[in-house]
């Protein structure tokens, strides 16, 4: 488990310590990130807490790329579903009259 920032954050399940990377990624500038040689870990300042949940509630710099990607990418995919659903019925077709000859 590594400590995060000057703090000494730290989170005892992996989880927890995956979301304080997370937020240090999120909130820290660069002039606030420094490599601690001596101990191996990376030195951050505080963290913005504020600005953190406001990212994680889907208020982020990047959400509304985020989002208008993937509604692009859902729409552009239409056509395998429906091919897929044909597919599935006349599988479905062919099996009923397999069974019922």
């Amino acid at each position: 488990m590594q400590a995060l920032g000057d703090e000494g954050l730290a989170a005892a399940p992996e989880h927890g310590e995956l979301l304080l990377d997370v937020a240090a990624l999120l909130v820290v500038s660069q002039t606030q990130l420094a490599y601690d040689e001596s101990t191996e870990n990376w030195k951050i300042g505080p963290i913005d807490w504020d600005e953190f949940w406001r990212v994680v509630r889907g208020n982020g710099p990047c959400n509304r790329e985020r989002l208008a990607a993937r509604r692009a990418a859902h729409a552009e995919g239409e056509w395998v579903r429906l091919a897929a659903a044909a597919y599935a019925a006349k599988q479905a077709r062919t099996v009923s009259a397999f069974e019922a000859a």
